[in-house]
């Protein structure tokens, strides 16, 4: 009886140690990363490799950085187990996680860094705006620089950046560095008008030159004159009016094309406008002469900007006199010949009235026409305007004249 019970004993160890123990020549390693990597450059190569994994279950490597997130597979390399990280991962800068997965447990996780590759010159993007400002020192451009490797990676913050400036042969040099992907500095106005010339370098890549416009700043007071080939009042002639050259208050010529407005007022309260355009910081502007003795006052405007002198401009009456022959029923008249200063027929176009009042006073009808070789005609219809005795008032040239007919 005592043998019977040694052998099950015995019978019950040998149990025990096959389900607790490994097996003869099996060999139980904790899963281990044999190449521990901090950091590498964007681009190169990346090879994860594992120890201790349990051959009989497959394992994957999940990776994830800013390009994206993917499922890698493993390979057998010798004793350990190899995953080949892919290139468009290893070329993105920034922070690679992964974690090795097998019977659905984490079984080694980690992350690494991919710098940017700075064996090669970077990329440099530039720019550049508003491409024009306004002088007087308070207006300004900025640049922007955005150095990249060869892979689009912005460079390790506090890349030092030279920001280069150039207005009228002064050179001036900025250093600045990286910081949230860029470099950047204000380029601000002078008090000339002119260019300025912009440019960086980065880790021996040179941009190309950006340029920004200084135009000048608003208008001054300025000053307004005329010009005529004479002071009469004919109608014909032309009157230039013009400024002087306009300045800003840093002494700049302003920019072509800048719009002047000439607002002339005449005696009887009426008021006239003409505008020209600047050009080599001078506007000009004409205006024919009008046809009756007047007094101007010429007022010239830059709109919001500037206002010049009021200058006073007379004209003196051309036509004198004229004649106003009538037919024998007096429903036909003649004005005319209309002369000038120096006797000679007046120019084509010059207006011609006929007021037309009843024998009472009461207002009927203006006629209006126009002098050709000095003489305009009008005709009083019987069908409008019945026998009786009318008071007719012709104006020509600023002259009127009045008569009392009596219509056959």
């Amino acid at each position: 009886m005592k043998q019977i019970y040694t052998l099950y004993l015995l019978l019950a160890l040998v149990a025990c140690k096959k389900v607790g123990e490994p097996t003869a020549g099996t060999v139980l390693l904790p899963v281990a990363w044999s190449n521990p990597i901090d950091s590498v450059r964007a681009g190169s190569p990346i090879l994860l490799k594992f120890t201790g994994l349990d051959e009989s279950t497959m394992a994957s490597v999940y990776i994830s950085n800013t390009f994206g997130a993917a499922v890698l597979s493993l390979e057998k390399e010798k004793n350990a187990w190899v995953c080949t990280i892919p290139q468009n991962f290893t070329r993105t800068a920034g922070p690679l996680h992964w974690k090795l997965v097998q019977h659905k447990e984490v079984k080694r996780f980690s992350s690494l860094t991919i710098l940017p590759d700075g064996r090669l010159p970077p990329h440099v993007e530039t720019y550049f705006g508003p491409r024009s400002i306004t002088v007087g020192g308070r207006d300004y451009s900025m640049l922007v620089t955005i150095p990249t490797d060869p892979f689009d990676n912005r460079v390790l913050t506090g890349t030092e950046v030279t920001i280069k400036s150039e207005f009228q042969n002064d050179v001036q040099s900025f250093e600045k560095q990286t910081a949230d992907f860029i470099a950047w500095k204000n380029i601000f106005s002078t008090n000339i008008a002119g260019r300025i010339l912009v440019s960086a370098s980065c880790l021996r890549t040179d941009t190309k030159e950006l340029t920004t416009i200084l135009f000048p700043a608003n208008a001054e007071a300025f000053e307004i004159d005329y010009q005529r080939n004479h002071e009469y009042a004919d109608g014909n002639q032309i009157i230039s009016f013009q400024t002087n050259i306009l300045k800003d208050r840093y002494g700049n010529k302003i920019g072509d094309g800048t719009l002047v407005t000439f607002l002339i007022k005449d005696s009887k309260g009426g008021y006239l406008k003409t505008t020209g355009m600047s050009i080599g910081g001078i506007a000009a502007a004409s205006l024919l002469h009008p046809t009756e003795k007047e007094q101007w006052e010429v007022t010239a405007f830059i709109t919001g900007a500037a206002k010049s002198n009021t200058i006073s401009v007379a004209f003196e009456q051309a036509v004198v006199d004229f004649s106003t022959s009538f037919s024998t029923n007096n429903r036909t008249l003649v004005i005319g010949p209309l002369k000038s200063f120096m006797q000679q027929i007046i120019p084509d176009g010059i207006a011609v009235t006929v007021g037309i009042y009843d024998s009472q006073g009461v207002y009927l009808e203006t006629k209006k026409g126009t002098a050709k070789n000095g003489i305009c005609s009008f005709a009083l219809q019987k069908e409008y305007f019945e026998k009786g005795w009318y008071r007719l008032e012709v104006k020509a040239a600023g002259i009127l004249k009045k008569y009392e007919k009596e219509l056959q």
